[in-house]
């Protein structure tokens, strides 16, 4: 079971980065400036289809919305906050090479976002009726 999960976990985030990458081409093609903007819409975009990824084929949750959504938003800006972090402290000011603190990213936040996803946002107590 938990290695079914680990495979689903890992094709939902390799579908929601594929997506992101689509939305934000699409979006510079069609000239919506600045990058940063189409950054953060595709980013939203792909969010949202990780979120019912994980939701549904991931987790399997029938955790309410009103719950689950901002405990997402939370595990996300907390992925968020490693991969700004590791690299400002590994390579801007211990001088490490950046692709250290690239892979050591790459490794770290999709860990830390399956530990949470399972244990944070969609986790309920096993006699839990809601």
């Amino acid at each position: 079971m938990r290695s079914r999960r680990i495979f689903v976990f890992a094709t939902v985030g390799i579908a929601a980065a594929i997506i992101y990458f689509f939305c934000a081409t699409l979006l510079l093609r069609l000239g919506v400036r600045p990058a940063s903007l189409t950054s953060l819409i595709a980013y939203g975009i792909s969010g949202a289809c990780s979120y019912l990824g994980h939701r549904l084929l991931t987790f399997q949750s029938d955790t309410p919305h009103g719950k689950a959504v901002p405990r997402f938003i939370v595990a996300n800006l907390a992925g968020y906050l490693v991969a700004v972090v590791v690299p400002l402290l590994l390579t801007d000011i211990m001088n490490w090479p950046p692709l250290i603190a690239t892979v050591l990213v790459c490794v770290a936040v999709p860990t830390l976002n399956f530990v949470l996803l399972t244990l944070f946002v969609f986790w309920k107590p096993a006699n839990a009726r809601f």
